[in-house]
């Protein structure tokens, strides 16, 4: 349940800012350096409901699709949803970090919680094969455990904190399948 209303809320809310109401998107962007001076609290989950454009939406809901239903089917719903939010949370967390002197700096997208998502995936799943685009070619999962970049306006500069915390954290609490 948790995954699919995650989903939906998210193509939901990123369609609305990118076709319909643009100060959806402006609203919920997360900015490093106002986040305790103009209490904009909200945005540290928020922007993680918005993304950039629909290129971002779309490599992010494709990640989602394919890794988050079946794992969240292994770990359950709130411990899904506890993790998602986490790892949003953790990657705004380091690109706050990063950026709080910064006023022009702002950032929007799930990226810190589908990476959550995709290694914690691959801890529970480690057999598996994926694909990392462009390279059309199954890897195995293991293999694809290095730190993916960043986009500029995407909020991955917790990317590294995010891996740690669903590989380090999830399997002490892992379940039989």
């Amino acid at each position: 349940m948790s995954a699919a209303l995650i989903f939906a809320v998210t193509l939901l809310v990123s369609l609305l800012g990118l076709w319909a109401a643009p100060a959806i998107i402006a609203r919920n962007l997360f900015r490093p350096f106002w986040f305790l001076p103009q209490r904009q609290y909200w945005t540290a989950i928020t922007s993680g409901f918005v993304h950039a454009d629909l290129a971002h939406l779309l490599f992010n809901s494709v990640t989602y699709w394919f890794f988050a239903f079946p794992l969240q089917r292994v770990i359950g719903a709130p411990r899904f949803l506890a993790l998602y939010l986490i790892g949003l949370a953790a990657s705004n967390i380091g690109t706050y970090i990063k950026h709080r002197r910064d006023p022009d700096y702002a950032c929007l997208g799930a990226s810190g919680a589908i990476l959550a998502v995709l290694f914690a995936s691959i801890v529970y799943f480690p057999r598996q094969s994926i694909m990392i685009l462009p390279i059309p070619v199954p890897i195995p999962a293991r293999s694809a455990t290095w730190p993916i970049p960043s986009t500029p306006r995407a909020s991955s500069a917790g990317a590294l904190i995010t891996t740690r915390i669903s590989t380090a954290r999830w399997p002490a609490s892992r379940s039989s399948p």
